[in-house]
Formats: structure tokens, sequence, C-alpha cells
């Protein structure tokens, strides 16, 4: 892997392109900025150079990646954003493709029983069979389909989640369902429905849309192993901000985004203190929606406006914890962990080299969990997470170092982990895909794949050939 963009670097390149000037008057109609050195923006950008369209994208942080970023401690890699890239991020493997960039699998020693626990009780599809289930939710847990058994019936009704305008008008009386609502009109047991939404999901159930969770669904194959870039996820963003040398710009915070009756767009951009402006044809808002909001827009249309405003993203607090040694392994398990607890979900990470010993446990956690996890001190948190962990693997674990912990949702300019589209929230999903006058809006929040990189790359591939097209 090359080596990474230095902040000297990034700061001489921004100093040259803030030196560069505003363009004549007349070149802003057609003047492109993209706002966010995120997944979204850089495709974004990238695909409109390479098809010789002139882009100036700004960042207002130091470093590229958003939700991107990559940690190397003591010989270890870990990620404390994005993670996993599955087997149908076709985007993903195409961009990894172009820039020579292998993958690997996340957990290379992918073996073992996953673990559930619920209410206090570890169980798993080979093992003892959850209390309260139905007779045939029994049998659907015990031949690993219990998913299937109420999602099957409604996936012959999404149509096509590619589709530009998904979701439809006709689906708006599933819309109007909650994840859990939808459950239980399917009959399932209030068991079921703990199984089911088990981690990340455990706190959401009435605050995330069938539709939503159905189409994830219907469009990631979960059961395959995923894979991480080797030498960490950063490797993308890094190798995309390289190909933008002299349209890239960090250090650039957008103040203000105001649309004027002639249709140009009217920046208010901070540099190190100083306020300046810019004027652009097209401007591409490539960040997720709750940092759009601390950008004063002055101009758009009160449904957009509706929109970025009503759109919740999750809370969430990840964490890495590194072991002597992989003693999950040992156990017959994989390390793969989803539980009704405060720890919520957790998976091994393949950040040591193979002939190391330790082990590298990722844990997620949503919600109010993650608000209190991100709260506490280093100290408290690491003794929590092992607290945890010993109560789910139901016996002695090793002490744990904690590496690194991100929340999220602290960062005033991500704002949380991934978009939620509740009940009755599908014209959101639809309005997203759409430009409001000289403003497009790319990102995971716009596209097919919330929460993953392959719909930042997506939602930023898409919105450029429009830009193209429209030239």
């Amino acid at each position: 892997m090359s080596a990474p963009l230095s902040r000297r670097r990034l700061l001489q390149q921004s100093a040259g392109l803030a030196l560069a000037g505003c363009p004549r008057s007349g070149a802003s109609a057609r003047r492109v900025v993209v706002i966010g050195a995120g997944l979204a923006g850089l495709s974004c950008a990238l695909e409109l150079n390479r098809k010789g369209r002139g882009v100036q994208l700004l960042e207002a942080s130091e470093r590229v990646g958003g939700r991107v970023q990559t940690q190397r401690i003591g010989g270890l890699v870990v990620e404390l954003g994005a993670t996993r890239i599955l087997a149908g991020h076709d985007r993903v493997h195409a961009y990894a493709d172009l820039f020579g960039i292998e993958r690997t699998p996340v957990d290379p020693d992918r073996a073992g029983i996953d673990l559930a626990v619920v209410q206090g009780q570890r169980v798993a599809p080979d093992g003892a069979i959850p209390g309260g289930l139905t007779p045939g939710e029994a049998l659907a847990w015990q031949q690993g389909r219990l998913l299937e058994l109420y999602l099957l019936p409604l996936m012959a009704q999404l149509g096509d989640p590619l589709r530009p305008g998904w979701p439809p008008p006709d689906l708006d009386a599933l819309d109007r369902l909650s994840l859990a609502a939808y459950l239980a009109s399917r009959g399932a047991s209030e068991a079921a429905i703990a199984l089911l939404t088990l981690g990340g999901l455990s706190g959401w159930v009435d605050r995330l849309g069938i539709l939503q969770h159905a189409r994830h669904v219907g469009l990631d194959d979960l059961s395959s192993p995923a894979t991480w870039l080797v030498g960490g996820n950063d490797a993308l963003t890094e190798a995309l901000a390289r190909a933008l040398t002299g349209s890239l710009e960090v250090g650039a915070a957008v103040r203000e985004i105001r649309v004027q009756r002639n249709g140009i767009a009217r920046l208010s951009i901070e540099r190190r203190g100083l306020l300046s402006t810019l004027e652009a044809g097209v401007v591409v808002a490539a960040v997720p929606l709750a940092a759009l909001r601390r950008i004063r827009l002055v101009g758009l249309s009160s449904q957009v406006r509706r929109a970025i405003d009503e759109t919740h993203y999750v809370e969430i607090t990840q964490s890495n914890l590194s072991f002597s040694s992989r003693f999950w392994i040992e156990r017959g398990l994989s390390g793969r962990l989803r539980t009704d607890r405060p720890l919520q979900e957790v998976w091994p990470q393949a950040g040591a080299p193979r002939a190391d010993p330790r082990g590298i446990l990722t844990n997620s956690t949503t919600g109010q969990a993650a608000i209190e996890l991100g709260a506490m001190g280093e100290a408290e948190r690491g003794t929590f997470l092992h607290e945890q962990l010993v109560m789910a693997f139901g016996g002695p674990v090793p002490e744990p170092t904690l590496l690194s912990t991100r929340a999220w949702h602290l960062d005033a300019l991500i704002g949380g982990g991934w978009p939620v589209f509740g009940p009755g929230q599908g014209w959101i999903q639809r309005r997203l895909q759409q430009p409001d006058g000289p403003l497009w809006l790319a990102g995971d929040h716009a596209s097919p794949w919330p929460g993953w990189m392959q719909g930042a790359l997506y939602s930023g591939e898409r919105v450029a050939q429009r830009i193209l097209a429209e030239a």
C-alpha cells in the first residue's frame, strides 16, 4: 500500500487551491463543488474528473474518509468505523480493483458457533431452543431460517430496490409499518421478534421501517464471508484522494449554502478562521444529513429541508479490544456474538499478522447504550466491556487491552452511524434521490445501502452520472 496521505501533504494541497482564487463570474454556472471527502464525495468527484468535468472538493476536517477510519497501533490494524465488505458490494470491489487493493476475510479463522444471548440465556441454532417460541418458530430457528419464515413472503412485494424512486407509492401501506409491527402482524411471537432484532437492532424495532430492513435483507447476503481491504479500509479513501490531487481541499468548512434566485448556489466557506465565498452552478452535499443540518441552508424547498431535518441517525459507539490469544477459537466459538444486553454486537477482526497470536474483537453498540458507553472514561469503558464479555461468553475471558473507541454521534462533522428511515418515511428516501435546484445530495442515505461503504460509493457515482447527463 502507498504511504498514507500526511496532514502536511493535505494542507499543502489545500493551500494551493485556496490561493487559486475565484474564476470569472461567468464560470460560476458551470462550476461543480462537492462538499465532504468521504467515500460518496470522493467517488463523485473522481467520476466527474474522469469525464473531464472540473470539480472542487471541500472537506471540513483535516483528513479524508468520513466514517472510514483505520487505526494502526502496536502492530495491529483496526477499523474505527466501516469494517465489512459483503460479496454483493460490487462498487467497493470495483474501486478496490481499480487501485489494485487486495481484499482479505474480516475473520480468516471463520469457524465455530455464533452465539446469541437473550435474557441471559446463551442460545445457538444447534443448541438450546430459546423459550417462548411457537413450535413452527422453534423448528425454523433450529434450521437457521427464522428470518426467512417471516420476511420471505414480503420479498416478492418489494419490487426492485435499486430502481430510482424506490419505494414506490404503492408500498405506502407497508411503509407505515415498523419492523416490530410488521413481524407482529405476521404472527411472530415476542420471543421470535427478540431473536430477529438482536444486536444493533434491539433498540430500534419500533423506529425502523420494515421496508428499510427488508431491502437490506434482500440486497445483502449476510451469510457470505465478509472481507476488508488489506492494510485497512482507508487504503481506498487514500487512493481516491491521491487520484484527486489538485481538486481536494481539506480544512475548508462550508458554513452556508444559499440558493440564489438565478439558480446559482453561493457558499460561505471558513478556512482557518477566515470566511470567503464561492459560487457554483452545481453543489453536491456528500455529508451525512446529521452534519448537513449544521450548515445554514437558505433557499431550499420546504420538502427537502423537512427530509434533511427528519432523518435520524443511529447513535453508535464502536470499540476494539485485543487479547493475548483468540480464546474463542479454543472454545469452539466463532467470536461472533449478538445480545440484548448493552454489549449488543461483537465480531472478530483480522487486524493482527497471521503469525501473531493476538486476537481482536470489535464491539458495536447503538442507541442509548451507545450514548452511555461513549460518555465513559477509557478505564471504565474497558472494565465494562470486559464484564459484558464474561457474561456473554458464560465463563472467564482474558483481560483485554482497549485499543480504541469511536463514538460517532459525538462527532459534529458526522453526527452518527447510519440513517434510520422510520414508518411513513418512504417519501424521504424518494426525495433524497432528486436534486433541489443546484443542490444534489449524495451519501449512503441517498442509496439502497444505508450504513455501508457500498451505499456511499453507489450514490456518489450515481449523482456524478446524472450531473454529466444534464450538462
